[in-house]
């Protein structure tokens, strides 16, 4: 289920230096302090291997609620070297820029951010999250749209334990 644009672009990719990197972790916080001061209102869909539960709340503690977005920052160090950035200009309203990463030492294998052209302002960001080992293995895609809603998706496996698969979708309502 997994929600990323296969592209055809004539760019080649690149690995990207450190201050090539988009930085997530500020982008973040802009985006929790304007949802603290807009008042915003989550609609919170939860499933968890096969059982729904829906929560509307107007008291959210956006940094929490976040968390997983704001854990990722593309300009941590141990993050310096390892993603290859692409770019593509999709059409005349927004363009894409990727990083890929395939070091098994590193947990984020994709980010994709999704620009208005006009604007130049972020539209949407996905990241594809990686991990496995003998015994574990884990895969999370976090989808964030500015402004307006968020996708957490994901499925853990344990060996000799039956696996677990999740969705939670946010949805920002305004007053």
């Amino acid at each position: 289920m997994f929600l990323f644009c296969f592209l055809a672009c004539s760019s080649g990719k690149i690995k990207s230096n450190w201050n090539d990197y988009f930085d997530t972790k500020s982008f973040f916080d802009d985006q929790i302090k304007s949802l603290h001061a807009q008042h915003v209102v989550l609609e919170k869909q939860l499933m968890f291997n096969g059982k729904n539960e829906t929560v509307i709340s107007d008291s959210i503690n956006w940094e929490k609620e976040l968390n997983a977005f704001l854990s990722i920052d593309l300009l941590k160090p141990s993050y310096v070297g390892r993603f290859s950035k692409d770019s593509i200009t999709v059409d005349e309203n927004f363009y894409l820029i990727t990083y890929e990463c395939d070091d098994k030492r590193t947990d984020l294998k994709k980010a994709e951010l999704n620009f208005d052209m006009n604007t130049k302002k972020l539209r949407s960001i996905i990241f594809l999250m990686r991990n496995k080992n003998a015994i574990f293995e884990s895969e999370k895609q976090l989808i964030y749209f500015t402004d307006s809603a968020y996708i957490i998706s994901g499925m853990q496996n344990i060996k000799l334990v039956e696996g677990a698969k999740y969705l939670v979708k946010g949805r920002f309502l305004k007053r």
